[in-house]
């Protein structure tokens, strides 16, 4: 049982389902045997609302802001002119002027279908997801006796099957439709963006079409069941039967699948061992305890060391089976492959300042790299689109990589206040994904054609973009270093500096790796500490400080870049200014923390090393951004599904157990106290390294290490350090007595 998630309690909103998916479709759970519900999604369901008038050249403001920069009012009202100018040269959204260009084209619900048995009040409900095969179940005593219902997603096909079985004949029902407008901007987007649905019965089942205004979808539910079968219009009825299973398939711009099966067992038995091929490709196992079989709703009551555990436990496998089921041909956007919102923007693009980043923490921290492959197809194929907004907005080569996209890389996300068309990192923060890539996997080809390639692109745009040492306009997501008033336009940003130079230190090593000449150079400005040692967030001398905020984009040097584990006073100055980010409020409702920015923390943590601090990150993040399905959230109130957090667990847990750099293997750099019995396998490691396994207890420490290429390293547990030779795919043995200090 550590591998399923359970539930008794019924529940009606979305966001509380269970999530099943294979990176293309997804299916959101919500099972109730007289009142059920499940939404389709699929990954590439962008409905199309926003198209400018034009995307205006605007290299001539840009030239003009070096005359704001040396005065702190000039900044701010640089920053209103140039989205205004932008507005006034076409800047505008044709589909919803309202709504400016704020938001990217939406992603959007495919269908909803109710199900329903006749089975009268039921008791003795439960609800579960097992992680382990992939399977959502529920169950219930009814009327018609025992009743049952098991869904799960192919992992190669995307068909969804769902299978309901009764002890007792009885009816039932499934009705798929659009999901139904909640609000009057609901009401608008439907009117505007839904031209047509089309219902219609087959001799392969319910087909269903939508037609938008550009391009349509379809859906085709199949059923195979013991009882009569009837249509009407977008609705399939059985009567007297026992069992019934339906294969839905789901279809973008084509129409759907042709499902051929025998029945739900059939199916699921050979999905099975393509799903676990993934699954268990890596594990981290925590000693077991009383619950690790427990009721979600009873490992958040009364929290205590042992529900803390085993709650950790589950968290680690439901992030695993999140990443499989999200990545496909796309990435997880921030609330990955599902959402039950009409609207659609609700957080359903890809954030590049934190969420999409986080994001891609996990298939490496998994050992999943090759889930990340078809990720970078995509951001290539929008490499023309961050190049015009380098050009048509800086004046500059390269790409400028936007801060909110879809399926357009350009700029849209545009503000006077909220100016992220200045916010410049996510260049270099995505090249770092393919540079991290490269080192969990040794590729040298995907290093030569792929990494460095995109990598040059981003250093292109810095090095027109960064003037005499200078980082002009420069913003920490989403802070401002402006007293009494809001704008985020900053100089010399803590994580432009740390990003940039990561970039070019990147560049620098790639070359060397490749043997080719590295033509890449910058001057930076060098960070600026108070005088406590605090890191200040932007190295300028007029940015007032800013502790209280959800963002702690400065650490970026600690986590995800590896500057701070060489630069200690840089490390003691992150530290410093998060422990002041604590003081200001950072773990209380009003200063707005999200559940993306408390576990971007318990990772920054981990690579600190801060072992004393680490627990009281989690136990905040648990009791306030995770709900009883284990999923997480954007909001401190729990609302507002999101699946950044839940992915960018698993990266810490690994982190909690091992770190490594191309000299150096370090074990259990930051364990919790709570955790000190487990065992863990199949970790990969940087340069072509991985440990096959790693045990953990009170009287010692053992792993066993490989590597792919012939190496001499250092293996650190605490204060004690060992160095080894590994020959090329010859398994070594370490093993420590004691934990160290």
């Amino acid at each position: 049982m550590r591998y399923t998630v359970r539930n008794r309690e019924r529940v009606n909103d979305w966001e509380n389902g269970y999530f099943s998916g294979n990176g293309t479709v997804g299916a959101i759970v919500i099972p109730d045997f007289e009142h059920g519900r499940i939404i389709f999604n699929h990954e590439s369901l962008f409905i199309h609302t926003n198209e400018l008038e034009s995307f205006p050249d605007m290299s001539d403001v840009f030239a003009s802001a070096i005359d704001a920069e040396a005065d702190i009012d000039a900044r701010f009202e640089y920053a209103k002119r140039f989205f205004d100018i932008a507005a006034s040269r076409g800047l505008r959204n044709k589909i919803f002027p309202e709504d400016g260009t704020l938001y990217p084209d939406r992603y959007f619900p495919a269908f909803e279908m109710s199900v329903n048995c006749n089975c009268g009040s039921f008791t003795d409900f439960e609800r579960s997801l097992d992680t382990s095969s992939a399977e959502i179940s529920a169950s219930a005593q009814a009327e018609c006796g025992a009743i049952r219902q098991r869904v799960f997603t192919a992992y190669d096909s995307g068909i969804v099957y769902i299978s309901l079985e009764a002890e007792r004949e009885c009816d039932f029902s499934f009705k798929i439709s659009t999901p139904q407008p909640k609000s009057d901007s609901d009401r608008l987007l439907i009117e505007k963006c839904i031209l047509k649905e089309t219902y219609r019965h087959t001799d392969r089942g319910l087909y269903a079409r939508v037609d938008m205004n550009r391009g349509y979808y379809t859906a085709l539910v199949s059923p195979i069941c013991d009882g009569e079968i009837t249509y009407e219009n977008n609705t399939l009825k059985i009567r007297n039967g026992h069992s019934v299973t339906l294969a839905v398939s789901i279809a973008l711009d084509s129409e759907p699948a042709m499902s051929v099966f025998n029945g739900y067992d059939d199916a699921f038995s050979a999905n099975l061992p393509l799903y676990r091929e993934l699954f268990f490709s890596s594990e981290i196992e925590m000693a077991d305890n009383p619950y690790t079989s427990a009721y979600s709703e009873e490992l958040f009551d009364s929290p205590s060391d042992e529900k803390f555990a085993a709650l950790m436990q589950k968290m680690y496998y439901v992030g695993r089976y999140l990443t499989i089921s999200s990545f496909g041909k796309l990435p997880p956007n921030a609330q990955g492959l599902w959402s039950g919102n009409v609207d659609g923007r609700t957080m359903c693009d890809y954030v590049s300042n934190m969420e999409l980043e986080m994001a891609l923490w996990a298939p490496l921290a998994a050992n999943l790299p090759q889930l990340l492959l078809p990720t970078f197809d995509f951001l290539d194929s929008l490499v023309p689109e961050f190049e015009e907004n380098a050009k048509k907005l800086f004046g500059a080569r390269g790409i400028a990589v936007t801060s909110r996209f879809t399926n357009s890389g350009l700029m849209f996300h545009f503000s006077g206040g909220y100016c992220h068309q200045f916010w410049i990192s996510g260049g270099a923060w995505l090249a770092q994904s393919y540079f991290e890539y490269y080192l969990y996997t040794n590729d040298t080809d995907f290093l030569r054609s792929r990494a460095l390639p995109f990598m040059c692109k981003a250093a292109d745009f810095y090095m027109d973009y960064v003037k005499s040492g200078v980082i002009f306009p420069s913003v920490s997501p989403e802070n401002s270093p402006f007293e009494n008033r809001f704008s985020m336009l900053g100089k010399n940003a803590a994580m432009d500096i740390s990003a940039i130079k990561e970039l070019f230190s990147n560049i620098r090593y790639a070359c060397e790796i490749l043997g080719v000449r590295n033509e890449y150079k910058i001057t930076l400005p060098n960070y600026l500490y108070e005088q406590d040692g605090t890191l200040c967030e932007w190295a300028d001398e007029k940015a007032a400080s800013a502790y209280p905020h959800r963002h702690i984009s400065f650490a970026y040097a600690a986590m995800p870049g590896t500057e701070a584990q060489s630069d200690l006073r840089l490390a003691s100055g992150i530290d410093k200014l998060i422990d002041k980010r604590i003081e200001s409020g950072f773990y209380t409702e009003n200063e707005g923390t999200c559940g993306w920015s408390v576990m971007h923390l318990i990772n920054v943590y981990a690579r600190l090393r801060k072992s004393d601090k680490i627990r009281a990150a989690i136990e905040f993040f648990f009791a306030h951004y995770v709900r009883r399905n284990l999923t997480t959230c954007l909001n401190y109130s729990t609302t507002v599904f999101q699946i950044d957090a839940n992915l960018g667990f698993v990266n810490a847990m690994y982190e909690m157990l091992v770190y490594s750099d191309e000299r150096s293997i370090r074990l259990l750099p930051c364990l919790p106290e709570l955790l000190r019995s487990g065992r863990a396998r199949d970790l990969i490691l940087k340069y072509g390294r991985t440990v096959k396994t790693l045990e953990w207890d009170e009287r010692g420490v053992y792993a066993e290490l490989i590597s792919d290429t012939d190496t001499t390293l250092t293996v650190c547990l605490g204060k004690e350090a060992r160095k080894i030779t590994l020959k090329k795919d010859e398994p070594v043995q370490v093993k420590f007595s004691r934990f160290t200090d």
